[in-house]
């Protein structure tokens, strides 16, 4: 009976993955751990369309939403870049929910911060690819 259990949990899970939809999946992209800390990225995550900062565009924990009229139809990324020239967006992350590379650090006054890094699967100039970084800093009197 027990194994029978088993079985049924696992198929349930194996189930439940498959109907995860991919826009709702990225939200886990909010969560960053190392060296023992979590570090929950929610309140960066605009809720009326996404951040702009000169020709970029990015947001955190969903994916931004791709202009219309490209050569890439849709691009699942946390950024892109838009040329000015051609309006021509480039998707400057993957869709990748874990960063690429990350690095926790802190000081003697009680503040840590994480710098993480996506990158993206275009090149830039044919042999390196674009990338994102962000650096978030917390202070431990304020989040506790």
């Amino acid at each position: 009976m027990v194994r029978t259990s088993s079985i049924v949990a696992l198929f349930f899970v194996s189930c439940f993955a498959q109907i995860i939809d991919k826009d709702q999946a990225a939200k886990l992209s909010c969560y960053l751990i190392s060296d023992w800390t979590i570090f929950d990225l929610r309140a960066l995550e605009k809720q009326d369309g996404d951040y702009k900062s000169g020709d970029v565009t990015f947001n955190y924990c969903k994916f931004v939403e791709w202009p219309e009229g490209q050569l890439i139809k849709k691009a699942d990324t946390f950024a892109y870049v838009m040329n000015e020239t051609n309006q021509f967006a480039m998707p400057i992350t993957s869709g990748a929910l874990v960063p690429n590379s990350k690095e926790v650090r802190r000081d003697e006054w009680g503040n840590s911060w994480i710098r993480f890094t996506q990158k993206s699967n275009m090149n830039c100039d044919g042999t390196q690819s674009y990338s994102f970084t962000t650096e978030v800093l917390c202070n431990e009197t304020v989040t506790g």
